[in-house]
């Protein structure tokens, strides 16, 4: 592993990146939010498609804030009153 080599792996990088992970927002893959929102995985797509759910990409796949969930929600409870 000659990659290996570059990456400073001591207790206390390990911390650091540990603290850093905890300060970070969870993200919700397509497949979570679709079981949040008690619908299929099509129409989470189809969500996508119309602009209705904003996705942030990392590496090319689909993540959700927990805000980008209650922004989609808060609209759809607004209409059924």
């Amino acid at each position: 592993m000659p990659y290996a080599q570059n990456y400073d792996l001591s207790p206390e990088s390990l911390a650091k990146v540990q603290a850093f992970k905890e300060t970070m927002e969870p993200m919700y893959s397509v497949r979570e939010v679709a079981a949040i929102l008690g619908k299929s995985i099509p129409t989470i797509r189809k969500y996508l498609a119309n602009g209705d759910l904003k996705p942030t990409r990392v590496r090319g796949r689909l993540y959700f804030t927990k805000a980008q969930i209650q922004a989609f929600i808060r609209p759809t409870n607004k209409e059924e009153k």
